[in-house]
């Protein structure tokens, strides 16, 4: 009986911690994104999308 509590403690560990890491990602991602794509494509130069980072980058 104790091996089957463990497994599903595991199982619960496991599924708060891909939660947790879900909801880290969505909160980095667009920034990460925006911010490598911007400099591979040269976005800063050639549009200005309104965004924080862009208003770091041109704060005028």
């Amino acid at each position: 009986m104790s091996e089957v509590r463990e497994i599903k403690q595991i199982r619960n560990q496991l599924h708060v911690m891909l939660v947790f890491l879900a909801v880290l990602s969505l909160c980095i991602a667009p920034h990460v994104e925006f911010r490598y794509t911007a400099k591979v494509l040269n976005l800063n130069d050639k549009y200005y999308v309104p965004t924080a980072w862009n208003e770091l980058q041109h704060p005028d």
